[in-house]
């Protein structure tokens, strides 16, 4: 199953965003005296910036993704565009020697 582009920048922006928000959340309660820090707490920030990190470096497959897709268009369009110039260039060369 293929997970399209819109999907994954969803996917990854909550990833993003959650991995941010737990850790500001963390930070809090932890700064109001809420959290007494068992182990597994005092790991929740590590775990939500690796989440944040995941998500991150999947924003940026996508995007190179796309750049090396705009990159062949680009390449395509400028191939068309070589061509039409070089079929210009014999015609305005046939005009020139029918003159």
């Amino acid at each position: 199953m293929k997970i399209s582009n819109k999907l994954k920048e969803k996917i990854s922006s909550v990833l993003i965003w959650g991995g941010i928000l737990v850790i500001v959340l963390w930070a809090l309660l932890k700064a109001l005296g809420v959290i007494h820090s068992p182990e597994w707490i005092g790991m929740l920030p590590i775990f939500s910036g690796a989440a944040a990190f995941g998500g991150a470096a999947m924003q940026l497959k996508i995007l190179v993704s796309d750049f090396k897709s705009f990159k062949q268009e680009v390449r395509s369009d400028f191939r068309d565009l070589t061509n039409k110039i070089a079929e210009i260039d014999k015609d305005v060369h046939m005009l020139k020697r029918s003159k």
